[in-house]
């Protein structure tokens, strides 16, 4: 077998490797997986309440700006079905495809690489928090297609993102602070232009915010409610993903700009975690939207630290899975306890 012939093989073996990955886990999202899961009732609720015509009259109070992009998405949906399923299944189909893709294009290995992603990003933004998983999908689309300098494309997936849910805003924001931090730090100097990604985002931002925040229903206080738990700082999981920022910290200079894009969105995440340490919806949430940045950035590390952070990071997505699995386990041992207890008593 000569060159040509092994690139082509090693190209369609990806190829069908993506197709079935990208056709398991919508198949497993859509029909396997069941739909009592944490936050699907104010999904269901949403897609029961909005008409399935374009004559029938909305009740606008369901369109909020925390997610009016998602208001007009299942709008467009239910103009074709009334099937929940199918919603689900779309909205599995469109994130799974999305960050498959980018592993392939950015990944040096994308079979580990889709490993991570299926025990670490998979199961909480592909089955449970799956509005999050649509708008990071696409912000993550953004990113990709920015540095290919498609800026208009670019440009519409953010406002897109930033539609769908409302914290892709703040990881944006933070990763255009943490960026000029980093440039002032390793530069030791203010540069005077800034990125197009800036550029974009501070655009992105003027315009999500004039145009909707002024004239949508403010519903934005489950983000901010008082809570009596607060997060572990201790956890072995955000420890170990700190690790892996200190060490990308000492190349970040030596990063193509793709890359610094991708850390530091991982760093807003790890920042976010700490900071708001006392509110578990915004530090989880912010936290969880970016482990997917990692399974990128730790690409452009040099060979010896990419495999070490690589390992890392597998030891991560194993404690990850298991909390998932363990939760899940426990719910069902619960209900089971209920049903015989019903039964016996």
């Amino acid at each position: 077998m000569n060159i040509n012939q092994n690139y082509d093989f090693n190209k369609n073996l990806k190829l069908t490797f993506i197709f079935i990955v990208i056709f398991f886990l919508t198949s497993y999202a859509t029909f396997i997986h069941p739909l009592d899961r944490p936050d699907f009732e104010n999904y269901q609720f949403l897609f029961n309440n909005i008409p399935n015509n374009l004559m029938e009259k909305r009740d606008n109070s369901l369109n909020s700006v925390n997610g009016f992009g998602f208001y007009y998405y299942v709008f467009f949906v239910k103009l074709f079905t009334n099937s929940f399923r199918f919603l689900i299944g779309l909205t599995a189909f469109l994130s799974i495809s999305i960050k498959i893709f980018l592993i392939k294009k950015l990944s040096r290995n994308i079979y580990f690489s889709t490993l991570i992603y299926s025990l670490l990003v998979f199961p909480i933004h592909e089955l449970i928090q799956i509005r999050i998983g649509l708008a990071t999908s696409l912000l993550f689309l953004a990113l990709y297609l920015l540095e290919k300098k498609s800026y208009l494309i670019s440009f519409l997936l953010f406002v897109l993102s930033f539609s769908i849910h409302l914290v892709t805003l703040p990881l944006v924001f933070g990763a255009l602070i943490i960026k000029s931090i980093l440039f002032v730090i390793k530069n030791k100097k203010i540069p005077l232009k800034y990125s197009i990604f800036s550029f974009l985002s501070i655009l992105s931002l003027f315009f999500i915010s004039l145009i909707r925040y002024l004239t949508l229903t403010k519903n934005l206080t489950y983000y901010f409610h008082f809570q009596e738990v607060s997060l572990n700082i201790f956890s072995i999981r955000t420890l170990l993903l700190l690790t892996m920022a200190v060490l990308g910290l000492r190349e970040f200079k030596k990063f193509p700009d793709i890359a610094k894009n991708w850390f530091c969105l991982s760093i807003v995440g790890l920042s976010a975690y700490y900071f708001f340490s006392q509110n578990i919806n915004v530090a989880s949430r912010l936290m969880q939207s970016v482990y997917f940045t990692f399974i990128i950035w730790i690409n452009y590390m040099p060979y010896k630290a990419y495999i070490f952070l690589r390992y890392i990071l597998l030891f991560v997505s194993l404690i990850f899975f298991y909390l998932i699995a363990f939760r899940e386990f426990h719910e069902k041992f619960l209900t089971l306890q209920v049903d015989l207890a019903l039964i016996f008593n």
